[in-house]
């Protein structure tokens, strides 16, 4: 899958794991409060976790599992922004979560979509790709400007 040129201690690694966990208890509920934000950030963390996950452990089940949410995050985020107002169901694993779309100008510049479409590619996702297609120019024009992420 991915190699790093380094791996994590194993408590560094066991503590990732433990707040993952913890992150996928919460995450329906904050997403559903608050999808402009929550969708983002949690995505941050679970491709972070991936990034982890993949190191320590390639080809493992959990890093599949941190991969395959990330797409749905990302893909959800940029349904959210392209359908202001209206409701939708979101994939979040193997249910779907209500939220209501709301646009937002944080998180949708190029650097952010472009890892969310890679995520989607690597996911064989074709509803991510279909989605994130659909973004024009107009939305990373009017995105907050913010330094690149890392990685």
């Amino acid at each position: 899958m991915i190699k790093r040129h380094y791996t994590p201690n194993t408590l560094s690694y066991e503590y990732d794991v433990e707040q993952y966990n913890k992150l996928l208890k919460r995450a329906p509920t904050v997403i559903s409060e608050n999808p402009d934000s929550a969708l983002p950030s949690i995505f941050n963390r679970t491709r972070e976790f991936f990034a982890t996950e993949a190191s320590v452990h390639p080809n493992s089940d959990l890093a599949w599992h941190a991969l395959f949410l990330a797409e749905q995050l990302g893909t959800g985020h940029f349904r959210s922004v392209l359908n202001d107002g209206k409701e939708l169901q979101l994939r979040f694993e193997d249910r779907q979560l209500p939220i209501t779309g709301k646009y937002s100008a944080n998180d949708t510049h190029f650097d952010v979509w472009s890892k969310m479409f890679c995520f989607g590619v690597i996911a064989r996702s074709r509803e991510a790709v279909e989605v994130l297609s659909q973004v024009d120019e107009s939305v990373f024009m009017q995105a907050a400007k913010r330094p690149p992420t890392k990685y």
